[in-house]
């Protein structure tokens, strides 16, 4: 589990006077460095996502010695699943169904 693009995107407001962008994110977006702070700034927090994806990945395969699967799920999930060049199955509503099978 990781910090969704929301929350990172509120404590960058919360915590700094100069990264007050507007919230520019869709599917098959350009990750490519922006040549503009709402650009970077938006560009960069998907990276970010997808950076620790990838290492939370590389870390698996090291000590199970395995490929593991990746379900995308969650509020950035179909931002995420766009966006991704991993093998991966989006999940929407995962959380929510484990949650219900766990409450009834």
């Amino acid at each position: 589990m990781a910090p969704g693009i929301g929350l990172m995107r509120r404590a960058l407001y919360r915590d700094t006077d100069a990264v007050k962008v507007p919230e520019a994110l869709a599917p098959g977006m350009s990750l490519a460095p922006g040549q503009e702070t709402e650009d970077a700034v938006n560009r960069g927090m998907v990276l970010m996502v997808l950076g620790a994806i990838e290492c939370a990945l590389d870390e698996f395969r090291r000590e199970v010695g395995a490929e593991p699967l990746l379900w995308l799920t969650g509020g950035d999930g179909a931002l995420l699943s766009s966006l991704c060049r991993r093998p991966h199955q989006l999940v929407p509503e995962l959380v929510l169904d484990g949650l219900a099978s766990s409450n009834p």
